[in-house]
């Protein structure tokens, strides 16, 4: 093997994946493939014993540090699950939230009367303690709780590359002690929320929250109709500090100091200093450090005269912040910076080779076929961690990036100088433009796709893997370019098959938590919405599902609790989604709204044109046109018996004394967020979402 730093980065990765998603039985037959193709291929390409040898310590080396920490770190700390005791540690970081709400994370030991003491880093949201990073905080009492993974945030996901496996929920007691360390970091962090402060002011919440994400990689600042506007359009990778971030503003930086006349030594270490600084203003994201080593890694070898690409930079980057975190594979971010890179840096050099770019055009065509290739090397990731995945990206792309370039390197000349330069206005201007054609594009028919099922996703990871495996093996270009076409119309008319599946079913979505529900009906194009319980929170969900549904509306949206706050909730929230039709169980029109129907206290009868919905007395009854019942849904605390017919579910808590009737379902901690999918009548099955 010629490049053995690629074989062993790509062993290792396959080692972290291998023990943190497959230790199971099918993960065993999986490995047993993958070390027959191995052999196979290595037959081919004439690998020898010790690149044989490489490779399985390589991998063996990540399982077993991956296995390691699992056993020795993590299940310790979350084996405090579900007890009650105290911590005392320090603050390490946090981010600030509406009405005075803060989350910290905190490093520490934990104390429970029954395991004793351990180490651990852990997640307190509570209301603002006014503290800063390194101060003390002592908790006397608190119930320890595994982050788990709800409907609405996958918590689990999102704290395990953090190393947080508690949270700290119920706190008392809490006492807390100004440290003084830190001062570095906490005077970057002032000067970070400052910044950022001034990003809105002048530029306004929807411009400067943009401009806050392009340079310092927050996105808390944007409201949540312009991230979706812009992940629609396949532009929502300029809101993280990236290597496309790091690449401009370095490269820039390096420009300047050649002009200048710098040492090339002098230059190098200048642009370290810039890149700390970057990284450590961004908050540290794993895809900027990613960018940080491979920019090191070019420079590097133009420092001391050594040939360098960008296959070999990415492997020893990935191979870097691996064995330096083990659960670096759990980071959507890290893994969607390296497939974005070996998209850009890789595949596409590949697949254009021999490209001519004399003309402009040729070097339009040139730059958006390398943005249509990057966005086929991110799209099975793309399509695993979201709901929706755009299709115009590279149109997008091309048009979006030197725009939010430029206003990028505007916002960070005013960051750099204190405000003493400021080009804020102009760039103000370049984010609005960027923004109204977002927003016009992404209402485009088209503009992006949803994840249909788990059976499309899996289609598309499969076949992203077969391509990068044709790719290395064949070495042909048309290969891979068949390759990625048949995937495309088979993944295609699979998509179309579920599609109109779920177009002749009728499914029913229940959702929300803790015992509040809205329930969401799905038949032949048409979507109607009814909200049970008057819960702020349930509007939220309900959009998500609509988003994972491929809604572009709502047909109908039946209020019958906390009427005036349940139609902000859902405007709000439902924005993206044009509703035709407001239906109140009342008689009191809602305040800045036009409600089409008032049902006043009575029975609320109304028919879809697909079915027949009935709300009474919190029972809500959906069916036929031609009168078979479906569906009842009922609080869990009434003596309403279970339907002969149809579907029934309970929503509430129900009373102790009270025995659950037969064949009904019980929204509860272990089942919320399903879908109830009609096979006939009086025959459903149950899928979680």
């Amino acid at each position: 093997m010629k490049r053995k730093t690629i074989g062993a980065a790509a062993a290792y990765m396959s080692g972290t994946f291998f023990a943190s998603f497959l230790l199971n039985g099918r993960g065993v037959l999986i490995l047993i493939i993958a070390a027959v193709a191995l052999y196979c291929f290595g037959k081919l390409c004439g690998l020898k014993r010790s690149d044989y040898i490489m490779i399985a310590v390589s991998f063996l080396i990540a399982l077993g540090t991956v296995c390691a920490y699992t056993y020795f770190i993590a299940e310790p700390v979350r084996s405090y699950g579900g007890l009650s005791g105290s911590f005392a540690g320090e603050v390490t970081d946090m981010t600030h939230y509406e009405s005075d709400k803060t989350s910290y994370v905190l490093k520490g030991r934990v104390y429970s009367q029954d395991k004793g003491e351990r180490a651990a880093r852990v997640s307190l949201y509570t209301n603002d303690l006014n503290v800063s990073l390194g101060d003390k905080v002592k908790i006397g009492s608190c119930d320890f709780e595994i982050p788990g993974s709800d409907y609405l945030f996958d918590a689990d996901s999102y704290y395990k590359p953090q190393h947080i496996f508690l949270t700290l929920e119920r706190p008392k007691e809490i006492t807390t002690v100004s440290a003084h360390r830190r001062l570095i970091r906490n005077a970057v962090s002032e000067y970070r929320e400052r910044m950022i402060n001034d990003f809105r002011t002048q530029l306004g919440d929807d411009c400067g929250g943009f401009l806050s994400g392009m340079v310092f990689g927050e996105k808390r600042e944007l409201g949540s109709e312009v991230k979706t506007t812009l992940y629609r359009c396949g532009i929502g990778h300029l809101l993280a500090v990236s290597g496309l971030h790091v690449s401009i503003i370095i490269g820039l930086f390096m420009l300047l100091l050649s002009r200048l006349g710098v040492n090339r030594f002098v230059s190098f270490g200048l642009v370290n200093v810039l890149l700390i600084f970057l990284i450590i203003m961004a908050n540290s994201p794993v895809s900027a450090i990613r960018a940080g080593i491979m920019l090191d890694i070019l420079y590097s070898s133009r420092l001391l005269r050594r040939q360098n690409d960008t296959l070999n930079s990415l492997a020893i980057a990935s191979l870097i912040i691996n064995i330096s975190d083990p659960y670096a594979v759990y980071s959507s971010g890290f893994m969607l910076s390296l497939s974005g890179t070996f998209g850009i840096g890789v595949f596409a050099p590949y697949m254009l080779k021999g490209f001519q770019r004399r003309t402009l055009l040729q070097k339009l065509g040139y730059d958006f076929l390398t943005a249509a290739l990057t966005s086929i090397s991110v799209f099975p990731l793309s399509m695993y961690y979201f709901e929706e995945t755009s299709v115009i990206a590279p149109v997008m792309n091309v048009f979006a990036v030197p725009v939010c370039s430029a206003a990028m390197v505007m916002g960070l000349l005013y960051v750099l100088t204190g405000g003493l330069l400021n080009f804020l206005p102009p760039a103000g201007v370049l984010l609005k433009t960027v923004l109204a054609v977002s927003d016009k594009a992404a209402s485009l028919p088209g503009a992006y796709i949803h994840r249909e099922s788990g059976l499309v996703c899996a289609m598309v990871l499969t076949a992203g893997g077969a391509v990068l495996l044709l790719c290395i093996v064949m070495k042909s270009r048309r290969a891979v370019a068949i390759a990625v076409s048949s995937a495309a119309v088979v993944i295609a008319l699979t998509s179309a098959v579920t599609f109109f599946s779920r177009w002749n079913t009728m499914v029913t979505a229940v959702l929300g938590r803790n015992g509040n529900a809205a329930v969401v009906l799905s038949w032949h194009g048409r979507t109607d919405i009814i909200d049970l319980t008057g819960n702020s929170s349930t509007p939220r969900y309900v959009r998500k599902y609509l988003q994972s549904l491929g809604a572009v509306s709502a047909d109908s949206v039946i209020l019958t609790k906390n009427i005036q706050s349940q139609y902000s909730a859902y405007s709000h929230d439902l924005s993206l989604f044009p509703v035709y039709s407001w239906i109140v169980h009342g008689d009191t029109p809602v305040y800045g709204g036009d409600v089409g129907v008032l049902f006043g206290d009575e029975l609320l009868s109304y028919d879809t044109g697909n079915c027949h919905i009935e709300y009474d007395k919190g029972i809500l009854s959906v069916s036929t046109v031609d009168g078979e019942l479906l569906l009842t849904v009922f609080p869990a605390a009434t003596d309403a018996e279970r339907p002969e017919s149809g579907a029934a579910v309970c929503y509430g808590s129900l009373p102790k004394n009270k025995e659950p009737i037969q064949g009904t379902v019980y929204l509860s901690n272990d089942l919320n967020n399903f879908e109830l999918i009609s096979v006939d009548s009086d025959k459903f099955y149950i899928r979680r979402l």
